[in-house]
């Protein structure tokens, strides 16, 4: 047999003849323990010098140059002068597939290589706990970690108030109204306007003019805060307020009374927290914003979880209407009343939690936000990671626990792997208001 077949295989492991060279090279192509290039008619010892090889010429052919390369001459009539030295016509070039690094899997496409290599061979992100510093390898790992209550220092109640919070933010963003209607129901406010005035005479602060005053520019510069906060703060997350929302903060008003028999209360008297100290002195103020932002004092109802039973911020005193004798609920379009702090309390937990865990763009419904975060972490057909607000989204899903940055695969290079691939790297942050959360949790231990 051997001897009507003269041509042997070019590995030297095979004892296969052949009676054609293309016969010979049909058999290296499709034989499963031989390692062989078919477009440069290469032989390799192993798998991996094989896979490296293809890696580096994929979309190329032997001389290593693509289509659109083979494209653009042609379109120039550089290619037909050159014709003699490839020694054949443009449909008859053969290019190499595209190959992944790892695997070897081929790919019709460079997208579709990508998208593989980032499915298929993920990478270890090593995202930290903001609580008791536990690693994971991915993001939707460490929100199941804070949802379950597995964490030590952080509650199941608490990651949820914090992702519910969010979700407040975003409905004040889209409707700044329902601020007047949360307002109407607290309590603190009318009963700090009907105290605004002294009794027994002296000079009224609202009578002084801001001409009057001399400003101690050192005095009024805000406080730094004592406890630094142990992960950073991602303020870019959302975009800036438009000016419809610009009075979601809540202002002094120096020049104005209050009537108490009505439900409009003065700026001065919607405090829903304590004041930060005033200044005009504006470069100064603003490089010690950020500080305050963090430090959680500001009056911004944005950063103030009021309605949160599992926050500090949360008094359910200061929706005890005195004229009904009830408790009001304090979310918007809601108007149940509650004799007992505690029955609000469980109707905030069972009516006004999220029930329904939704992608908002593909729209599908999961059960757990851990279940969310791995839709976006791993979907191929939802492209949510890639829609220009995914960092608002994102901060949304995961209560304020997650942020994101665009990275470079680390271990591809294009000289040396013959491609590049970027992926959504995720990192671990912690919410507004998580400074606030460790005083108090610091003065309890005292």
């Amino acid at each position: 047999m051997a001897a009507s077949k003269k041509i042997k295989c070019t590995f030297e492991n095979c004892n296969e003849y052949f009676e054609t060279s293309k016969e010979m090279k049909k058999h290296k192509k499709y034989a499963t323990h031989h390692e062989y290039c078919h477009i440069c008619d290469i032989d390799f010892k192993d798998w991996s010098t094989a896979t490296a090889h293809k890696s580096q010429m994929s979309g190329m052919d032997i001389y290593r140059k693509t289509r659109k390369q083979y494209q653009r001459e042609k379109d120039q009539g550089i290619f037909w002068s050159n014709r003699e030295k490839f020694g054949k016509d443009y449909g008859e070039l053969k290019f190499h597939k595209y190959f992944c690094k790892f695997c070897g899997a081929e790919s019709h496409t460079e997208s579709a290589r990508q998208r593989h290599t980032l499915q298929v061979h993920p990478i270890d992100q090593g995202i930290k706990c903001p609580g008791c510093e536990e690693t994971f390898p991915r993001a939707a790992g460490l929100v199941y970690h804070l949802e379950e209550g597995h964490c030590k220092k952080i509650s199941a109640t608490e990651f949820k108030g914090f992702r519910q919070h969010k979700t407040m933010v975003n409905k004040l963003l889209q409707d700044p109204s329902l601020l007047s209607e949360i307002l109407s129901k607290d309590m603190y406010s009318f009963i700090d306007a009907a105290c605004d005035h002294a009794k027994e005479g002296g000079v009224s602060l609202l009578d002084i003019k801001d001409d009057d005053i001399t400003w101690d520019e050192e005095v009024l510069l805000p406080d730094v805060p004592v406890i630094k906060p142990s992960m950073p703060l991602e303020q870019q997350t959302w975009p800036a307020l438009h000016s419809a929302v610009s009075n979601l903060s809540i202002k002094e008003n120096i020049s104005g009374t209050t009537e108490v028999g009505s439900r409009k209360a003065t700026d001065g008297s919607m405090k829903l927290l304590a004041a930060t100290k005033a200044s005009p002195v504006a470069n100064e103020w603003q490089e010690k914003q950020r500080v305050i932002y963090n430090e959680g004092r500001s009056s911004n109802i944005l950063t103030f979880q009021f309605w949160n039973p599992a926050h500090p911020d949360y008094d359910p005193n200061r929706f005890w209407d005195p004229l009904i004798e009830k408790h009001r609920c304090p979310f918007p379009n809601c108007e149940k009343l509650f004799e007992v702090s505690l029955d609000c309390h469980r109707h905030i937990d069972k009516e006004h939690m999220l029930k329904k865990i939704r992608c908002p763009l593909c729209f599908k419904v999961f059960k757990s936000h851990h279940a969310l975060i791995e839709h976006v972490e791993r979907s191929s057909k939802c492209a949510i990671k890639h829609s220009r607000k995914f960092g608002q989204t994102l901060d949304e899903f995961s209560g304020g626990f997650l942020s994101h940055t665009i990275a470079a695969h680390p271990d591809l290079k294009a000289e040396d792997d013959g491609y590049e691939v970027g992926y959504v790297k995720f990192k671990s942050t912690v919410p507004t208001g998580w400074e606030k959360r460790e005083q108090v949790t610091v003065s309890t231990m005292i």
